[in-house]
């Protein structure tokens, strides 16, 4: 993407936003259009934003995320919401904002740590997830939540924790998980080495196959 690299963005630019009610016909991935520096972007952050559009929504985005600008809102509508941090109060608050305004899109910011036991993370993150659950249904069920679950669950397994990848190469990728299942993907097939006698083919078709123990 032209220009990117000129700007300092955060890692966790993108978010899959999770609709946790089956309201939504379409997946949404929100991108986070802005930082702290961003009013400092040469040419102004709006239109880098704009001379982006294309490159963004070939990469599925299907909303941004822009900082409140310095005008009143019109009367035509709203693009959207962006709940911030919204731990700590009601969600039936945020639906009398969202009946009141009606956006197109809205997504909340429900943050707190995924489920620990004896000092490691929970395979089980059931509770965490129905705490974003409970969130949107009590906010009306027509705002979305960051799925800060997967994303806790996705940080602790490429740590190692439930992921052990095998192989990371152009035409093979090997991953075991939690130590049970062994799944291959891609048109290479130089496994023998990595697969252990004590795994099992269970499935297996065009380029992937999985083994168990």
């Amino acid at each position: 993407m032209n220009g990117w690299s000129n700007i300092v963005l955060t890692l966790g630019i993108l978010y899959l936003s999770l609709a946790l009610l089956p309201i939504l016909a379409a997946p949404t991935l929100l991108f986070q259009g802005f930082n702290w520096e961003s009013w400092n972007k040469k040419g102004g952050l709006y239109n880098f934003l704009k001379d982006n559009i294309d490159d963004l929504a070939r990469a599925g985005v299907t909303h941004i995320w822009l900082p409140p600008p310095g005008h009143s809102v019109y009367p035509q509508g709203f693009d959207g919401w962006g709940f911030d941090f919204v731990k700590g109060y009601s969600g039936s608050l945020t639906k009398i904002y969202m009946d009141r305004t009606r956006p197109d899109f809205a997504v909340g910011e429900l943050w707190d740590s995924i489920t620990y036991r004896n000092g490691a993370p929970d395979y089980n993150q059931d509770a965490h997830r129905n705490e974003l659950a409970s969130w949107v249904r009590a906010a009306g069920g027509s705002v979305t939540a960051f799925d800060f679950t997967t994303k806790g669950v996705l940080q602790v397994a490429v740590q190692g924790q439930w992921v052990n990848i095998m192989a990371s190469d152009a035409d093979l990728y090997m991953a075991m998980i939690d130590d049970k299942v062994i799944v291959k993907n891609g048109s290479g097939y130089d496994t023998a080495t990595l697969i252990r006698s004590n795994y099992k083919v269970a499935a297996y078709g065009n380029d992937y196959c999985v083994w168990v123990k």
